[in-house]
């Protein structure tokens, strides 16, 4: 499966512009899991959490609404959180270099399976 994904991946075009604006249709839901993760740090028990990231994106999601402008005046989640961090963009990608490099290293200990 990774020997697919990585020959998929290897002739993938990626261009940046389309990128963003492909997340930015998303209305911001791609950090719905930082939220909950950083309510579930603050003490808040993780159902809890779940249900209120949900009510939120379901509204930012049907409204077409920015994610962490609602969030933002949800005075409970805000005195609770971080949103500045939550809601960065560079802190949910700062990774994903290191992610692909183990997905190659993976992918070199396997047969490939087309040649």
């Amino acid at each position: 499966m990774l020997d697919r994904f990585c020959w998929i991946v290897d002739g993938l075009v990626v261009y940046p512009d389309r990128m963003r604006r492909n997340l930015d249709a998303s209305h911001g839901l791609f950090f719905s899991h930082r939220l909950l993760l950083a309510l579930v740090e603050s003490g808040l028990s993780r159902e809890v959490a779940y249900r209120s990231v949900q009510t939120h994106a379901m509204r930012a999601w049907e409204e077409e609404a920015d994610f962490a402008e609602l969030v933002r005046r949800d005075p409970e989640l805000a005195a609770r959180v971080d949103l500045d961090s939550v809601f960065d963009l560079d802190a949910t990608v700062r990774h994903v270099d290191v992610v692909f490099d183990r997905l190659h290293t993976l992918v070199r200990k396997e047969e490939p399976i087309h040649a």
